[in-house]
């Protein structure tokens, strides 16, 4: 799954091996662990989500 994140007017664009969660969308709080790849494309390997009341780790 490929998606971006975005803060600040900046970007960054993510790869994770998993499946696309349901509480993924624009707009939400998301928070990845992994390392900066080749030509800045960030490897995720853990993807934890905000939900309204609190985070989801998948």
């Amino acid at each position: 799954m490929h998606f971006t994140l975005t803060e600040g007017g900046q970007t960054l664009p993510v790869v994770y091996p998993g499946p696309a969660p349901d509480l993924l969308g624009p707009g939400r709080t998301a928070i990845v662990e992994g390392r900066l790849g080749a030509e800045g494309l960030f490897v995720a390997n853990r993807l934890i989500l905000k939900c309204p009341h609190s985070y989801v780790e998948l």
